[in-house]
């Protein structure tokens, strides 16, 4: 049996005909040496099928692709794969993807010319950071006779099995790049934080304009000038921001196939890169059932490279968040007065009532900013119709958990601390917004 051989679905439409001729061959006699003249011609136009796909042994597809993903963006795969045969060929080309991602990804049908090498490239959207492994590449090739098909797959020179490794999304790192730029982004929806209770350095004297706090006159500039001269002054640079990413259970919480816990990863790394760009020194705290200080605040050339390698290793448990363990590291890792930055999710009032003392406690000796999540699925079930009484109370529900949600919010406004309730996919822009808003560098 020659390797890699089928037989396609028109061999057996031809033989499923010729089968049919052998019915009325019981009573019609000349039909049966038709049928079976048929079943020569078919027999041999086969093996000259078979003959022309196995006179020459095609390379096998290789396949290229970056050793490192990006999770929640679209990845490039490149396929290439060489017609070394003196006729066009019908090829169909199947990957095997990591079993995270799917089993397959079938690729459409193309039409090689004799000599051609031809490219293929599709898109994975991993939703999961860890270890993935593909499998080979398969081609199935078809002459114009179309009776077989002959499956020629990659071997481990070409890329066989091929390892990659899912890390935070860092695709979009050149967008938040201009962010820090410019000092604005796209989204409408973000608010501005209050700067006055970060440090702030003596930037320059300038005249003093309508509107100027009086208190910041500066009176020996003002005599020497005979006008009226204002100290201007600007957030204090190599600030300390810390990134706090709680992997709790409620973090296991998926939307759009991504954990709550990935979306918190992706903005706090989209966040630690705005804030090396604005000469900042950021840290990482994971905040569980255990609180660790995984990357100790700094502005070093290789800092972002510590991101990368907590962040990728990070897996979110299941037992309950700590919130004073929380405050035990961060009495630690910062003495002094520092910002942080609180990814978490709390989905009852109550929860929330009973955290509130420890954060209103690093509220009062650092700048606290928390970001929340909306739940999307919810807020799209509220929006259709009720159509039976079940609906009703399902909808009913979903209307009083969203409200319970706005009140958890209130509660941190009302406490005094920020707090932003963001939907998952728009969390990156959010905590870049608030971060810039906060400097204002």
């Amino acid at each position: 049996m020659l390797p890699g051989l089928f037989l396609t679905p028109r061999f057996f439409r031809y033989a499923s005909l010729i089968l049919l001729l052998f019915l009325p061959a019981m009573w019609l006699s000349w039909l049966l040496w038709i049928a079976y003249l048929a079943i020569a011609g078919v027999l041999l136009t086969l093996l000259t099928d078979i003959y022309r796909l196995y006179v020459l042994t095609p390379e096998g597809p290789c396949r290229v692709c970056d050793e490192k993903f990006s999770n929640g963006d679209a990845n490039p795969v490149l396929i290439t794969f060489f017609n070394p045969y003196s006729f066009s060929i019908k090829c169909e080309v199947v990957d095997e993807l990591p079993m995270h991602l799917s089993s397959i990804a079938d690729i459409a049908d193309y039409v090689l010319t004799p000599g051609e090498t031809r490219k293929w490239t599709y898109e994975i959207k991993p939703v999961k950071r860890g270890h993935y492994v593909f499998g080979q590449v398969h081609i199935f090739c078809e002459s114009s006779i179309g009776l077989a098909r002959r499956r020629v797959s990659s071997d481990s020179k070409q890329g066989s099995v091929q390892e990659v490794r899912v890390y935070p999304s860092y695709r979009k790192l050149p967008e938040y790049t201009l962010m820090a730029t410019i000092q604005r982004a796209s989204n409408s929806g973000s608010r501005s934080i209050l700067t006055q209770d970060l440090a702030l350095e003596f930037e320059q004297i300038r005249d003093y304009r309508n509107g100027d706090d009086q208190r910041m006159i500066n009176w020996k500039a003002t005599a020497r000038s005979a006008r009226l001269m204002v100290n201007q002054y600007r957030v204090e640079r190599s600030q300390n921001i810390y990134l706090i990413v709680d992997t709790g259970r409620l973090m296991e919480l998926a939307f759009q196939n991504m954990t709550l816990a990935d979306y918190a990863v992706n903005a706090t790394l989209g966040v630690a890169h705005v804030i090396l760009q604005k000469e900042d020194r950021p840290g990482l705290l994971i905040y569980g059932d255990e609180t660790t200080l995984s990357v100790k605040a700094g502005n070093e050339r290789l800092q972002l490279q510590r991101f990368f390698e907590q962040l990728y290793a990070l897996r979110p448990g299941f037992g309950e968040s700590r919130p004073e363990r929380l405050y035990q590291q961060v009495r630690i890792a910062s003495p002094s007065r520092a910002a942080f930055f609180l990814f978490t999710n709390f989905e009852s009032v109550l929860a929330a009532e009973r955290a509130m003392p420890v954060f209103l406690e690093m509220s009062r000796r650092h700048k606290l900013i928390v970001f929340l999540f909306r739940n999307t699925q919810a807020e799209l079930d509220r929006v259709g119709k009720s159509a039976t009484v079940s609906d009703i109370y399902k909808r009913a529900a979903i209307e009083e958990y969203l409200i319970e949600k706005e009140q958890i919010q209130r509660l941190f406004i009302k406490s005094g601390i920020p707090c932003m309730l963001a939907r998952p996919e728009e969390l990156s822009i959010q905590a870049i917004n608030s971060y810039l808003s906060m400097v204002k560098k």
